[in-house]
């Protein structure tokens, strides 16, 4: 069954046959939901090189389509993503 809010598969990865998908994610339930395949490299940095990849594909789409500076919107993921982590780390040391 299709869903109606699934985004399209990219035109590259629908031309080649070796393609797979690595992540999917959803917002559902008022949460983040995600789908990963796991094992695609030996090194668990080689995601760091997949989400880098995301954020820059982002900044983008959002210079693309709302006119911002790519640059300023990765500082911006960037600034997210830190204050994600300090706060992962932070809950770590206190559990």
């Amino acid at each position: 069954m299709a869903n109606e809010n699934a985004l399209k598969v990219p035109g590259p990865a629908m031309r080649d046959p070796k393609s797979f998908e690595v992540v999917r994610a959803w917002i559902a339930e008022s949460s983040l939901q995600v789908s990963l395949r796991t094992g695609v490299w030996d090194n668990p940095a080689d995601y760091g090189v997949l989400l880098f990849d995301i954020m820059q594909q982002v900044a983008i789409a959002y210079e693309e389509n709302e006119g911002y500076n790519q640059w300023e919107i990765l500082e911006k993921i960037k600034a997210g993503l830190d204050e994600e982590f300090a706060a992962a780390f932070k809950k770590r040391k206190s559990a």
